[in-house]
Order: structure tokens, then sequence, then C-alpha cells
């Protein structure tokens, strides 16, 4: 883990300057602040907080602008100009080679965090990069990161990109139990045996996201998610909610899923009170990917990194995760503007061009080398639009089912069809010019 010479000797430099920026806090009054009764199950007393209490303020996006800590009782912080300098150090770190891989930004902030309260204190003499570079050499090691997918369930492992698509099996987790017990004590077993337990209910079964990388956990982490929430959103080119606007897919990371439920309280004067729990829309089958049919999950996979694709391969990228965030959508509404966002973004050449005029011809071609078939795509696009520009202009929504129907159908065609073109084309304007052709009775 090491730097540059001179770059280590200027983070070092910027660190000791926050030392001197470091202030007492000033706590301005809660004005018109109030408590609520909601019911707090756990409390946490001072003989279970082990070392110092590090604290943050967050502003109204949810980003941290200030830490602080306690010192002889006083309250000590990094605020303003002062907090901004110190993410300056962590992202200067960020850029050095061994770190840019290898660790993540908060795991850098939260060890100069500590070496500025340290060095205030008196009781840290070391260099903030002596320190970040033994914590990171403990911290960097071959992690394997599983990410639990909901719903999904595939016929055999394979790869996708950077990162494997596996089920969670029965046997695998008794391996991991396995593991974990031949270090425990009796007691530690029983509570081991509850927890994995836990696991069986929540993860067996499913399909996960698997990552290995050799870094910090935060950074593997931060990572795999990034990773694996482009692959499942290619990947649902391959799911219900593609194909039919009636079938939504709840595909997504386990704990991230939409599942529209709602929960009720009813009184009937009879002293006590029912509770309800119920699904408020329709759930879609489990999705399943069977490997054995053509799925062109070689061309997926290619898209999941952006990196070395040409210009029609990165709008298609684009595209498709537009289009599998649509099969996620219950409304049938948002759905449409989704599907029509992922279809101009692929196939307009600029936001000039008129949209149903052109949208409908070229996704005609794409979709279908029947002339009569062709016809019946245009007339299904003018429409569809129709419906769209009345729900975004006038909060009209959707009332023809079988024309949402057949245009989604004609679209996930078309994103299909061009999948399979994945190094045919250089750039949209050779899949316009060959569409062009094709109007003429060119090949």
């Amino acid at each position: 883990m090491e730097l540059h010479p001179e770059a280590q000797k200027r983070i070092d430099e910027m660190a000791a300057g926050l030392v001197h920026r470091v202030v007492r806090k000033n706590i301005p009054p809660q004005n018109g602040f109030f408590f609520t009764e909601k019911h707090v199950p756990v409390k946490i007393d001072e003989k279970q907080i082990i070392g110092d209490l590090d604290f943050h303020l967050t502003d109204h996006k949810g980003d941290v602008v200030a830490r602080w800590f306690i010192h002889a009782d006083e309250e000590y912080c990094l605020e303003a100009d002062a907090y901004v300098e110190l993410r300056r150090v962590c992202e200067r770190v960020t850029k050095a080679p061994a770190y840019s891989s290898t660790v993540s930004m908060a795991f850098i902030e939260k060890h100069l965090f500590e070496w500025v309260k340290e060095t205030f204190r008196g009781a840290e003499a070391r260099l903030f990069t002596t320190k970040l570079q033994s914590a990171a050499s403990e911290a960097v090691r071959p992690t394997t990161v599983w990410l639990p997918v909901t719903d999904l369930v595939i016929e055999r492992p394979f790869q996708f990109g950077q990162v494997t698509f596996r089920m969670i099996t029965k046997a695998m987790i008794d391996s991991w139990k396995a593991i974990e017990v031949t270090v425990a004590d009796d007691q530690q077993r029983a509570m081991l045996d509850r927890h994995f337990e836990k696991m069986r209910a929540r993860f067996q079964g499913h399909a996960a996201v698997v990552f290995h990388v050799n870094a910090e956990e935060g950074f593997a982490r931060a990572r795999a998610l990034e990773l694996a929430e482009v692959a499942i959103g290619l990947l649902k080119l391959h799911s219900p909610g593609a194909i039919s606007p009636w079938l939504t897919t709840t595909g997504a990371l386990l704990g991230s899923e939409y599942r529209p439920k709602h929960d009720a309280l009813v009184e009937q004067g009879r002293g006590w009170v029912l509770h309800h729990t119920a699904l408020t829309k329709n759930v879609s089958p489990t999705w399943r990917i069977y490997l054995r049919k053509e799925l062109y999950l070689g061309a997926l996979a290619r898209m999941s990194d952006e990196h070395g694709l040409n210009e029609y391969q990165r709008r298609l990228r684009k595209a498709l995760l537009t289009f599998g965030k649509a099969a996620t959508l219950y409304d049938l509404n948002d759905r449409l503007v989704f599907v029509f966002s992922a279809l101009e973004g692929l196939l307009l050449k600029d936001s000039s061009e008129p949209i149903q005029h052109y949208l409908g011809e070229r996704m005609a071609f794409i979709a279908t080398e029947d002339p009569d078939e062709r016809i019946k795509v245009v007339d299904v696009v003018k429409k569809a639009y129709a419906l769209r520009s009345a729900y975004i202009h006038h909060q009209v929504g959707v009332d023809d089912a079988s024309l949402l129907e057949q245009f989604q159908l004609d679209a996930w065609k078309v994103m299909y069809a061009c999948v399979h073109h994945f190094n045919t084309h250089k750039s949209v304007a050779d899949l316009l010019a060959l569409i062009e052709r094709k109007k003429f009775g060119g090949n």
C-alpha cells in the first residue's frame, strides 16, 4: 500500500493542516423540536459502548457536512470548509493506484478523522499516511460478496462480466455454519443455530450475484452493489415484466424490491383490533433464467462494463437499463413513459426528430420482416404514443389494455433484436442507415 513519495508528503501536509482547523462545536438551539411516542425496543447504556463515540451531521440531502468528537467533556469538530478540506484529502488518497481499487472513501475518511482526533489529543505521533498504510494492509484481503436477488431462480451458475450468478443452496449455508461452529463453545453454538436458521429463511433458494475482489470490505460491498445493479438491470430483458405489461419483475437486490403492500388496523367495537397485511398490487411469478435457451448472455455481459463499448453499444446499454426499470413498475402509465424513453434514446438521432413518425417506422423494420406486420407496428406505436402524451400532458390514464400489451411486446422484440446485433453496428447511425436501405428495398 505504498504511495509516491511526493504524493505521500503532500497528503501528510494536508492532514496536519486539518488538526489546526478543529474548533469547539457550537450547538445551536433546536427551536420547535419535539419527540414522538415511537416505541424503542432496545436501549443501549454506557456499559455497552466500547471506545470513543464519533458524531456526524448531515444536510437535507443526507450528505455528511461535519464530524465531531468529545474531548475533556467538550465537543470539537471539523465543519464547513474544514470538513470540505478533509474530503479533499480523502479524494487525493483515492487517486493513488494502491488505494483506488482496494479501499473505499468511507474507510479513508474514518481513519483520517480518527488520526485528526488522536493527534489533536496528543495521542498520535505517526504521520497520517503511516497509520493509513497500516490499517489498509490489515483490511485489504480476498473478499467475496454475495448479493441475493428477489424472486430470481437460475438453472445453473453463470459468469456475467465481473460477477457470477449462483444459487444459495442448503449445502452452501451448511458449509458456512460448519466453519463457524468449529471455533464456538456451547453457548455460541446455540446462538449460531438461531443465526443460521434466520439466514436459511431469508436467503436459501435465492439466486445471488457473487463478486470476488482483493479489497477492504466497504470497497468490495460498494463495487459489488454497483456491478450487481447493472447486471440485474440488463438481465431484466428476459424477465416476465419485460414482455407483458400485466407482469411486474420484482427481481432486485433482496431488501430493495418494490412490493406495494399495506397494513390495516380494523376496529369493529368488540374491544379488540384486527390487523391485516395485504399486497396492494398483484405480484408476478418467480423470474427464471434457463441457460439452455439462447439469451445472448455474452452480449449482455459485455455491456455490464461501459469501458470499451462503441457508441451503438453504449446507447443500447442505457436503453436496456431504462427498459429493465420499466419492467419493475406497477403503474401502467409510468411503464409506458419508461418504455418510450428507452426506445427514443436508442432509435432517434436527436430530440429534433418527429417521434411518432420515425420511432414507429424504425421499430417496425427492426421487429419484423413482414410488410403487413410492419404497418401494424407503426399504427400501434402512434396510438401508444398518443396514450403516453395524454398521460404526460393531461393526466389521462391508459385505457386501452390490448394496445398496451401489443406495444410492450413490439418494444421487447426491438430490444431483443438490437442485442442480437450487438457486434453488427459501431454507431446508432449505422443502424439507422441500414433501416433506410431496407425501406427502399436494400439489404
